[in-house]
């Protein structure tokens, strides 16, 4: 099975040459910027194949790191743009336990629509048990619909060849 995260961040330091929104460094999960080459060795120790980078909004509306990434290693990364959680139709699908919130969002738009994605920098538990979720732990899901969830729904909508 081909896996594939929907929703990574990359960004860079903030310097005098690359300063960040206001207020930015309070919204960063990590006290170090994540690169892509650190994003990589992270993919690739998880059993991850690809990655979507959404550029973070900490950062401001740059995204300069997330289409280079994706420039250099487009086998592996491609963009995507930002979702507003602050809106209450996006906020009413997070929860602390993710199996009744995924089951409906999935009978709702169907596995072919639904794409698997971790938000690696703000994960509590490790990268790995976020990869194992969905084809180990959400009962309710067919081998298939997984297939379609983990990374060929993604790559289909993308045109990113399998």
């Amino acid at each position: 099975m081909t896996v594939i995260d929907a929703q990574v961040h990359i960004w860079g330091a903030e310097t005098p040459e690359r300063p960040w929104a206001p207020g930015g460094a309070a919204l960063a999960p990590r006290p170090t910027p994540l690169g892509k080459d650190a994003l990589l060795r992270e993919v690739d120790a998880a059993g991850v194949d690809r990655a979507v980078l959404v550029p973070p909004s900490w950062e401001g509306e740059r995204k300069d790191l997330a289409l280079e990434a994706a420039l250099l290693h487009p086998d592996r990364f491609a963009v995507m743009g930002r979702l507003a959680i602050e809106r209450p139709e996006s906020r009413s699908l997070v929860d602390t336990n993710l199996h009744a919130p995924i089951r409906r969002v999935v009978e709702a738009y169907g596995p072919h629509r639904v794409f698997w994605g971790t938000d690696l920098t703000r994960l509590r538990g490790s990268y790995r048990q976020a990869v194992t979720l969905f084809p180990e732990e959400l009962d309710f899901l067919s081998d298939i619909d997984k297939t379609w969830m983990m990374g060929r729904g993604i790559a289909e909508w993308l045109g990113w060849p399998l």
